[in-house]
């Protein structure tokens, strides 16, 4: 794009701010979703609901989980060809694949399945 300055403009993509942006979008929708969800119905009804939904979406989860950390080896080569990455960095990041593992295992023990509030109630009494 020229302005009239004479210098041209070049927009540059960056893949990592595309992404935030979806993500904050995606989270905004989700959000005005349970709104509107919540103006129809009531708490309760809507946390049966989720109760019965929760099966499918462990499978959703654990569908992710293993598009991520299956994939992992082909999307580091795939981003590594396309960025011109080090063959170093690329060996770097396929290493950091079970840690990644890790932390998913760990997250959905905490948050999916509450892990930390059985354990409190379990002391409480």
């Amino acid at each position: 794009m020229n302005f009239g300055t004479g210098a041209a403009v070049k927009f540059r993509y960056r893949p990592m701010a595309a992404l935030w942006i979806v993500f904050g979008v995606l989270v905004l929708l989700a959000g005005a979703g349970l709104l509107i969800w919540s103006r129809y119905q009531s708490l309760p009804m809507i946390a049966n609901q989720l109760d019965h939904a929760w099966p499918w979406m462990m499978v959703w989860r654990l569908t992710v989980y293993v598009l991520v950390i299956g994939g992992w080896p082909r999307w580091v080569a795939g981003l590594g060809r396309r960025y011109d990455w080090t063959a170093a960095f690329s060996q770097q990041l396929l290493q950091l694949r079970w840690r990644l593992a890790g932390w998913l295992v760990v997250l959905e023990l905490l948050l999916a399945w509450n892990l930390v509030g059985h354990f409190l109630r379990t002391l409480s009494g």
